[in-house]
């Protein structure tokens, strides 16, 4: 990253990206996706210090999806991976971009990070969610009886949130 850092001024900016491609590339090929598409974002903030402009940021990311895309290939439901990195992405990027628009007008840059982890959260809640449905540990019978014991009317309810049956309430 510092060689391309201390190269800047002194070479031509497309050898730069292109530099930068190869590096984010063999990184790619060596050690997989996730570590690629960090580099490459890392490889970003040391092209332009200063800040990108939309179009090729857009199209910088674009090629990072299609990294994404293509490790869809080696999993099971590929098709199910590709949409939910698609909509994740879009997800995102829309948050950004739709905070970053008011950041012009009144708000400073911490309103897009805060809304970015916000909607990080909002996500992780939600696989925690399915997940637990998916394992059958919330079921709609512990919905409707909750944990009221019907022998003698009492609520056998722990402090934990978990009832005596080991069910988890709602």
């Amino acid at each position: 990253m510092s060689l391309l850092a201390s190269l800047g001024p002194s070479v031509d900016p497309i050898a730069l990206v292109g530099l930068g491609g190869v590096l984010t590339a063999l990184v790619w090929y060596i050690f997989g996706t996730p570590y690629a598409i960090a580099v490459g974002h890392v490889v970003l903030m040391a092209l332009f210090p200063d800040g990108i402009d939309p179009l090729s940021f857009v199209l910088a990311e674009t090629v990072f999806l299609a990294m994404l895309l293509v490790a869809a290939i080696r999993t099971s439901r590929p098709i199910r991976f590709a949409s939910v990195a698609i909509v994740a992405t879009l997800v995102l990027a829309g948050t950004a971009w739709v905070t970053l628009e008011t950041q012009t007008q009144t708000q400073p840059l911490w309103v897009a990070a805060v809304a970015l982890v916000g909607v990080g959260c909002l996500a992780v809640y939600g696989l925690h969610r399915y997940e637990l449905v998916r394992l059958g540990l919330v079921s709609e019978a512990a919905e409707s009886v909750e944990s009221a014991d019907p022998g003698s009317g009492t609520d056998r309810q722990t402090t934990t949130g978990h009832n005596t049956r080991g069910r988890i309430r709602q």
